[in-house]
């Protein structure tokens, strides 16, 4: 059951950004066109000044070809998420599923700069980069580790918290938070800045529950609920009803890519065994571990 549950977080995070790259676009020209960075790159190896560096058509054409052969790689990830074997610490696939990860870790790093360095939007994406990284350690065998235990509870604490940062105002509180907590409860702005900071407060109230025991399973309940929640906002926020289609085009992979925030607390409420009785669960009193791989 975990194993399948990662399995699906994995895909999901996968194909979201494979379709993102493949159909629309990526964050690669906050590197590229960033001219303390490439600047001197670019006088050393091109005859271009840095304006025509960045406004020739062939700069644009080299980043759009480059988008999309990684949304052929993070389609193939997509795709091996679902097929690598159990057992086979010899699966290659394996191999291509870390190499992955690194590439969404990379992904991150790009919204990083583009947030202005700001360390929340980083690891805000946690439980994305880390799920095909927990996925490879349940197919190992090694769902039952002291280390998977952590770094599945420390990629659910790092998205929630950081996510908190934004709605409870660490950071500049981001529009769309605000617009879309207007447009589903008829709240006013000043209301619903209200609200996001609850809704913070709730994000920090699930890491503070993953240290206590006896609420822990209360905390990853309420983070696989408010990660859907949230993961959902993004297409039912952007739905023209006029060209509902269109809009899901469009707007769904921002959602897909984004399940691993309800599937990673899911995966750690099975874990912590507060989602189900079966024996095929971790149990964290006695330390062993049955059928994880199934």
């Amino acid at each position: 059951m975990i194993t399948g549950i990662l399995r699906a977080s994995a895909f999901f995070v996968f194909i979201g950004r494979a379709w993102q790259h493949l159909f629309q676009d990526g964050p690669y020209r906050t590197l590229f066109w960033n001219e303390s960075l490439f600047g001197p790159l670019v006088n050393a190896i091109t005859p271009w000044s840095w304006s025509q560096y960045v406004t020739h058509p062939m700069t644009d054409t080299v980043i759009q070809m480059g988008t999309r052969i990684i949304g052929i790689g993070f389609l193939f990830c997509a795709i091996f998420a679902l097929t690598a074997s159990a057992g086979n610490r010899r699966d290659r696939r394996m191999k291509v599923l870390i190499s992955g990860a690194a590439g969404l870790m990379f992904l991150a790093f790009l919204e990083f700069m583009g947030r202005g360095f700001q360390v929340g939007q980083f690891f805000e994406y946690s439980a994305q980069f880390m799920s095909p990284v927990l996925l490879v350690m349940a197919l190992r065998g090694m769902g039952g580790n002291f280390s998977f235990r952590f770094l599945l509870l420390s990629a659910v604490a790092l998205t929630f918290s950081c996510h908190g940062l934004y709605a409870f105002g660490y950071y500049a509180v981001p529009g769309n938070f605000i617009d879309m907590v207007i447009r589903y409860t008829g709240m006013n702005e000043d209301h619903s800045v209200l609200f996001l900071r609850l809704a913070g407060f709730l994000d920090f109230a699930v890491v503070v529950s993953l240290l206590v025991p006896a609420f822990r399973p209360i905390g990853l309940g309420w983070a696989v609920l408010w990660g859907l929640a949230t993961s959902l906002a993004r297409v039912l926020y952007q739905i023209d009803s006029g060209e509902v289609l269109a809009s899901l085009l469009v707007w769904a992979p921002h959602a897909i890519y984004r399940f691993p925030h309800a599937l990673l607390p899911l995966a750690a409420l099975f874990v912590a065994g507060g989602a189900s009785r079966s024996s095929k669960v971790f149990n964290w009193k006695s330390g062993k571990t049955v059928g994880l791989a199934s």
